[in-house]
């Protein structure tokens, strides 16, 4: 071995310096991934109040609109709600929208399933809802505004609201119709 390969150090000083970036890049995501849990509505929580404008032909028999023909979550009051946010570009939504559509059709005028088009096109979630057979009230959520208030880490994602408006159960990723009705068994 030369004297030269002997004396060259195992990582360069850009090595280290990647290596060091990379490491606190991930230290400020995992810091900001639980301190964003910290201000997310947690079970036990009130739910916060939501404005609906409804997509086209998706606006719940139900629905206490208003002049302004908008609907406010809190008008639920009284009534357990499920509240899920999807996207129909969101693979995993497929599978979730019909089973979210049969517990709605056996609780229909019982509990309330509202869905939240994040971040989609109209066009597209009416396109999304029609294909899989979804009758449920939905609302688009374009801008953000509505999941940002609930702070949610991507779709889908569900929360159970129980009828004094506090969250009784939240999902992230899925849901089925048996945990939604082992939730509002819990609720009755």
């Amino acid at each position: 071995m030369s004297e030269s390969e002997q004396k060259q150090p195992r990582f360069s000083r850009y090595s280290i310096a990647v290596i060091v970036i990379v490491v606190a890049l991930l230290g400020l995501m995992g810091w900001g991934l639980a301190n964003n849990d910290q201000t997310r509505p947690q079970v036990g929580d009130e739910a916060p109040d939501l404005e609906f404008v409804f997509l086209d032909g998706f606006a719940p028999a139900s629905a206490p609109i208003t002049d302004h023909g908008d609907t406010h979550l809190a008008d639920y009051e009284g009534q357990i709600v499920v509240l899920n946010f999807w996207a129909s570009w969101c693979i995993e939504c497929i599978a979730e929208t019909p089973e979210l559509e049969a517990f709605y059709q056996k609780h229909k005028g019982d509990v309330e399933v509202l869905g939240v088009a994040y971040t989609d096109i109209d066009s597209n979630s009416i396109e999304f809802l029609q294909k899989y057979g979804a009758t449920y009230g939905n609302a688009p959520d374009l801008g953000g505004r509505l999941s940002d208030t609930y702070k949610i880490i991507g779709v889908p994602e569900t929360f159970v609201i129980a009828a004094d408006g506090t969250i009784a159960a939240s999902f992230i990723g899925p849901v089925s119709g048996e945990q939604l009705e082992a939730v509002v068994e819990s609720l009755r």
